[in-house]
């Protein structure tokens, strides 16, 4: 079949024509930032940066011990997204970045070792609630505003932010920083809605189980004469939780063996 030009035009025209690298904007929900740009300023300062991409791990092997290798996924690994910044003239883009990092760790020992930022020693780690946060990326559609790809990154904050590089000779370029982020989790538009299943069913959830209906039984055996009303009645709430627990446990271990015996028949 001969290429035809019109064609190719009409393909990529009927899902809004060639996505554009310069249509994108980075949106970063919180941070432990004292003073510095405001979020909502600083998105205009991003100018590029590395969308996160889907890695998986995979581990080789081999069903008979020897011949064709075969390649087993293991586990997911996050890939780094690494964003480009404008830095302004006020050096607020920079203050912003390297406060942002003094709260992940605190490196300030300009007064000794007691210096506390953020109640933290120097050296001493931020916990990830409190210096990780939301960030966004959308890639928008050339034909609306509406439309955009979306990428979000949870837990994220930065693990690296670069030195500007300054030269006499460079008169008419803007100073930049490099900002390295890691995160925990991502989602994207074109994930698949997730629909909801008991994890009971599936691999040791039968043996979880029963280990949490033993200990509903340890809190129910473990009973002791009450000392006052107070006593008596949350004694109460306690055995019926527990009872709860073993009529909720044992009904799904019989849905389970039930499920079991079916696949046997």
């Amino acid at each position: 079949m001969p290429f035809n030009i019109n064609e190719f035009k009409g393909t990529m025209n009927k899902y809004g024509g060639a996505a554009r690298k310069n249509l994108f904007v980075v949106e970063i929900a919180n941070a432990p930032v004292i003073r510095g740009i405001a979020l909502r300023d600083l998105t205009f300062f991003c100018q590029a940066v590395q969308a996160p991409g889907i890695n998986v791990s995979v581990t080789d092997n081999y069903p008979n011990g020897f011949g064709i290798r075969q390649s087993i996924p293991v586990q997911m690994v996050p890939t780094p997204v690494n964003a480009i910044f404008m830095l302004d003239s006020d050096h607020q883009v920079i203050s912003f970045f390297h406060q942002w990092m003094q709260s992940v760790v605190n490196f300030d020992t300009t007064r000794g070792g007691y210096l506390s930022v953020n109640d933290q020693l120097p050296y001493e780690l931020g916990y990830i609630r409190d210096i990780s946060t939301r960030i966004t990326i959308k890639n928008y559609s050339t034909d609306s505003q509406d439309i955009y790809y979306e990428y979000v990154l949870e837990d994220a904050f930065p693990t690296e932010v670069s030195g500007e590089t300054l030269s006499w000779s460079d008169n008419d370029s803007y100073a930049t920083a490099t900002v390295n982020f890691a995160y925990s989790r991502v989602s994207v538009s074109g994930f698949k809605k997730g629909t909801y299943t008991q994890r009971d069913t599936r691999g040791t959830g039968y043996l979880e189980l029963i280990n949490r209906i033993g200990t509903s039984g340890q809190l129910i055996n473990q009973g002791r004469l009450p000392t006052s009303i107070q006593d008596a009645v949350n004694a109460l709430t306690r055995f019926n939780t527990g009872l709860n627990n073993f009529n909720n446990g044992f009904s799904q271990i019989k849905t389970g063996l039930n499920t079991i015996g079916n696949i046997f028949k």
